[in-house]
């Protein structure tokens, strides 16, 4: 894995990659950040903030990276917590995807 890739809007999912990247020493970084110190086709993994259900800044990080892993967080409807929402709605195959949330 190259690196931990992330989009925030309130701070906790850059707190999540920080996290990620103590336990893994796998260097993290937002998506622009990213955009400047990784190659295209490294693979990452992807973490980003949701609204409406959409992984913001997913399709970016697909386009550019291999994602390796995704995970989602943020806010949602509780018939809403596991991953097969998430996949569906950004249209994750193959990916496996986790989902971090507060109700």
């Amino acid at each position: 894995m190259d690196a931990i890739v992330y989009v925030s809007n309130t701070g906790f999912t850059a707190k999540y990659a920080k996290l990620l990247t103590l336990e893994t020493d796998i260097p993290n970084y937002t998506l622009e950040e990213a955009k400047k110190n990784l190659k295209k086709g490294s693979e990452i993994v992807f973490l980003g903030w949701i609204m409406g259900g959409v992984i913001s800044g997913f399709k970016k990080a697909k386009r550019r990276y291999k994602v390796k892993c995704v995970a989602g967080v943020g806010m949602d409807s509780p018939k809403n917590e596991n991953g097969e929402y998430l996949a569906k709605k950004n249209k994750i195959k193959n990916i496996p995807i986790t989902q971090t949330q507060k109700y």
